[in-house]
């Protein structure tokens, strides 16, 4: 049982999934400190062909160079092709240098490619404000979830503290239907959640583990009113019900584990995973 996955009765059930290494390195260099990096990485390595190409002539030359091309060539320092560079780079053109032959498909290629990068970084900048309004709200709308269910479990719990269900194999509990139907109401919204990578960004760590806490309770609670009523039959539906609570449950806890933080909710997912195998136990007396 503690190395069963959590399955979801009526939904496809994913486990988080990290980026591909790919969008990783992507992301980074979408970020503004990324976009300076790969502009200064372009800059010398194109100065270098240039330098390079100057010793075969093909490189740069004074665009009033003498007659004599590959004599100028090869005279060219590297001072000069990366001052080269910074200007095609930034597309100013002051014309005092020019490329000769291979030497033209990198200026055209480095052209290129700061006009890529200036664009990006100009977005980026533009879009950092909004970016926070957007984690401000996400990060809002978050917490605002979390206290509605909360608010939800708190009124369960003390229901079902002050009116334990009577199980009965005759009629089903609305009780346990409640309890069901909130408790994959959670985990359906937290599993697609987890598939937002920064998910632990905009969450408020204090909030979930509380209500982490009161979703293991509510197992906790169910797992007592079952083996109170060790022995007797019960009905179907609160039978699957009991199997769709469990479940959910420790779907819930996986994914606090696996997207928010491993250390932190790790011993709490130890217990909700205890508490599923003593579900288990008394549902396969009961078939």
């Amino acid at each position: 049982m503690a190395n069963r996955r959590p399955v979801f009765h009526n939904a496809t059930a994913a486990p988080p999934q990290m980026p591909p290494a790919s969008a990783r390195w992507w992301q980074a260099a979408n970020d503004v400190g990324g976009i300076v990096a790969c502009a200064a990485a372009t800059i010398f390595i194109s100065a270098w062909l240039y330098f390079i190409g100057c010793g075969y002539g093909w490189g740069i030359v004074p665009t009033f160079a003498p007659i004599d091309e590959e004599a100028t060539v090869s005279r060219v320092s590297f001072v000069e092709c990366l001052y080269f560079s910074i200007v095609t780079i930034a597309t100013l053109g002051y014309g005092d240098y020019r490329p000769v032959s291979w030497a033209r498909c990198v200026a055209a290629g480095e052209v290129a490619a700061g006009l890529v990068m200036a664009g990006v970084f100009v977005s980026q900048l533009v879009s950092r404000k909004p970016d926070r309004l957007v984690r401000r709200i996400l990060k809002s709308i978050g917490n605002t979830e979390v206290q509605r269910f909360r608010d939800q479990l708190s009124a369960l719990l003390d229901d079902l503290r002050s009116h334990p269900p009577a199980l009965e194999a005759e009629r089903p509990s609305g009780q346990i239907h409640r309890s069901k139907g909130l408790a994959r109401a959670i985990a359906r919204y937290y599993r697609d959640e987890s598939m937002q990578p920064e998910l632990r960004e905009y969450v408020q760590r204090r909030s979930v583990s509380r209500l982490h806490g009161e979703v293991t309770e509510l197992l906790s609670l169910h797992v007592e009113i079952v083996t109170q009523h060790e022995g007797r039959l019960l009905h179907r539906d609160d039978v699957a019900g009991l199997r769709v609570l469990s479940d959910s449950v420790t779907a819930t806890s996986l994914v606090f584990v696996d997207s928010i933080s491993a250390a932190r909710y790790r011993p709490q997912h130890e217990e909700v995973l205890r508490l599923a195998a003593l579900m288990a136990a008394h549902l396969r007396k009961r078939t």
